[in-house]
């Protein structure tokens, strides 16, 4: 199981990305634009000094409609990740490729590569992508677990619930529990919920949330506390 390796940031620059990130934490809720074009800025400062935790986070935001990144600067900074042994390059290549964006012309089989090479060299959101490609009976399904682990102790959360369902599904309540825990402690809100439910004693019918587990419900209220945060 790879990590991904990023490589330590200057102080000046860890700095804006610790400001720029507490923004972006207590703006989740507001969705404030104005909040959204500050961050971006303080994003782009540290990513530019060469911090990829900040240029990382910048893409994943302009991805998701928060920031502003042409195409052609979506694939520089990816470069530059790529460039510096940064596994996340080669995901954020995968889905330029995937979709034709970017500057570059669509080709889903390249893209699969790119997703496989980020994978292996220990990004968790390419981690996640491929063990979903892989889950299904017929494909690679104890692959797939291998990678949603690896991702999961990385912090993914929708790896950790992927991972937790199918241990779940399989009887393997040990297993899915240490999954669902690994998401809480990634910050998944979804994988405290389900813990919420699954210390107040649900029958063995209950097949969304039994996981074997004695009921604690003291346990059961901290979890929920935790996803209402």
């Amino acid at each position: 199981c790879v990590h991904e390796q990023i490589p330590a940031p200057s102080t000046e620059a860890d700095v804006l990305f610790q400001y720029a990130r507490w923004l972006q934490k207590n703006n989740q809720l507001k969705q404030d634009k104005n909040v959204d074009v500050e961050i971006e800025r303080l994003y782009r400062i540290a990513a530019e000094s060469g911090h990829y935790k900040a240029n990382i986070n910048l893409q994943n935001g302009a991805m998701r409609g928060h920031f502003q990144l042409r195409g052609d600067e979506h694939l520089r900074l990816s470069q530059r990740l790529i460039s510096e042994g940064v596994a996340t390059g080669y995901y954020f290549v995968g889905i330029f490729l995937q979709q034709g964006s970017a500057g570059l012309k669509q080709d889903p089989e390249m893209a699969l590569r790119y997703f496989r090479k980020a994978a292996d060299k220990g990004s968790a959101q390419a981690q996640y992508y491929v063990g979903d490609k892989l889950e299904p009976s017929n494909v690679a399904p104890a692959i797939a677990l291998q990678m949603y682990r690896c991702a999961a102790e990385q912090g993914n959360g929708e790896a950790a619930i992927a991972s937790g369902i199918y241990l779940k599904n399989q009887k393997k309540y040990a297993q899915a529990l240490e999954a669902f825990q690994l998401g809480v402690a990634g910050g998944d809100s979804t994988s405290a919920y389900k813990l919420g439910k699954v210390f107040r004693n649900p029958p063995p019918t209950d097949e969304l949330n039994y996981l074997g587990q004695q009921e604690d419900l003291e346990r059961a209220a901290r979890y929920k506390k935790i996803w209402r945060v």
